[in-house]
C-alpha cells in the first residue's frame, strides 16, 4: 500500500498501465567480537555488543501499457549499519535503515518511470 502511495501519478496516465513489482531482501549480521567476551563475564553489565548488519534490497519492476511490456527496471539497494549498542535503540536503527532503503528504491524507481531512461546512467561518467 505504501509503495503504491509513492507511485501515485508515476504511470503514464492517458494509457491503461500496470506496474508489476518483485522485491527481495537480504539481511546478514555479524558477531564477531572481541567485546562478547564481556558478555560471559559482567552480562547484565554489558551493554556493548558491537554487530555489523549487511542488508541488501533487490526489485524487479515491470510496466505494462495495453498488455504490452513498455519498461523493465531492476534497482539494488544497500545499508550497512554499523551498530554498538544493543536493545531497542539497535532494534529502531536497524528499521530505520530497512525503511530509508525502500523509500530510495521508490524514489528510483518513480524517476526511471518519469524519464523513461536508465536510472543510474549518471555514474558511467564517473568511472
Amino acid at each position: 500500500m505504501a509503495y503504491a502511495k509513492m507511485l501515485e501519478g508515476a504511470l503514464p496516465a492517458n494509457e491503461n498501465c500496470r506496474l508489476k513489482i518483485k522485491a527481495k531482501g537480504t539481511v546478514e549480521e555479524s558477531f564477531a567480537s572481541w567485546w562478547y567476551l564481556g558478555v560471559i563475564v559482567f552480562l547484565p553489565l554489558w551493554p556493548a555488543m558491537p554487530r555489523e548488519t549487511d542488508m541488501e534490497l533487490f526489485m524487479d519492476a515491470e510496466l505494462f501499457c495495453d498488455g504490452q511490456l513498455v519498461q523493465q527496471i531492476t534497482l539494488t539497494e544497500e545499508e550497512h549499519p554499523r551498530l554498538f549498542w544493543y536493545g531497542p535503540y539497535r532494534n529502531s536503527e536497524i528499521q530505520a535503515s530497512a525503511d530509508m532503503m525502500h523509500i530510495k528504491l521508490m524514489k528510483r524507481l518513480r524517476s526511471a518511470i518519469q524519464q523513461d531512461v536508465p536510472v543510474d546512467t549518471g555514474m558511467d561518467s564517473d568511472f
